[in-house]
């Protein structure tokens, strides 16, 4: 499979920041598709939190998790489930 990293101009003036989808095929991922709007934040930050959902994680309630749903909330902090 792969992952593909793209900008979404759709996105601009929008609140989402950037999101992933992914294809499954018998429960392995066959590929996921980046899509991050041009001109984000911290895009070291967005990259790693979309890489997460490509592999299959979901947001954590935990303040400063890199997987937190709310990038201003958002750290570099990661935990195993």
């Amino acid at each position: 499979g792969y992952i593909s990293i793209k900008k979404d101009s759709k996105l601009i003036g929008s609140n989402t920041l950037a999101y992933a989808k992914k294809k499954k095929l018998f429960g392995s991922i066959v590929y996921s598709e980046i899509f991050i709007r041009p001109g984000s934040q911290n895009l070291n930050l967005l990259l790693e939190h979309e890489l997460g959902h490509s592999l299959g994680f979901g947001h954590k309630d935990i303040l400063g998790h890199i997987m937190y749903p709310k990038y201003d909330m958002m750290g570099e902090k990661f935990t195993l489930p």
